[in-house]
């Protein structure tokens, strides 16, 4: 994605902004309804597939800056992020709020979109440097 150097330079406020961003998103996805205290007018699976096609470009970007980024990888951090949503969803029995496997869809959904618009992302960065080298 970026010179060594450059690379080097984002690869911490990267993983902070991942790990607040995950860490967030548990937090968000536990607490007893969340959506209206913050007075979100989404849908539900809207909220699902937003939250998750960040975590999968903040994820995937994080990949990248720290080496290859290719199909296995994707592969890889898809099922992360999927067994990760399956977890999400169970844990939230306990807390009172109810688990979906169509929020889980959702979650799914958004984090294939997530990892294409990285990939994108990477393309479009890794042509913009080498157009102005």
């Amino acid at each position: 994605m970026a010179e060594p150097a450059q690379a080097n330079r984002l690869r911490a406020p990267a993983l902070a902004l991942l790990v607040f961003y995950w860490v967030a998103l548990v937090f968000g996805t536990h607490w007893p309804r969340v959506s209206e205290v913050l007075h979100i007018g989404a849908s539900d699976k809207a909220l699902h597939f937003c939250a998750y096609f960040g975590l999968a470009v903040l994820l995937g970007l994080n990949w990248a800056l720290r080496g290859h980024f290719g199909w296995r990888q994707r592969g890889l951090a898809l099922a992360l992020i999927v067994l990760f949503a399956a977890l999400d969803e169970w844990t939230q029995i306990p807390v009172g709020r109810d688990a979906s496997v169509y929020d889980w869809l959702a979650d799914g959904l958004g984090a294939i979109t997530g990892l294409a618009a990285c990939v994108g992302i990477l393309a479009a960065a890794r042509q913009w440097r080498d157009d102005n080298q």
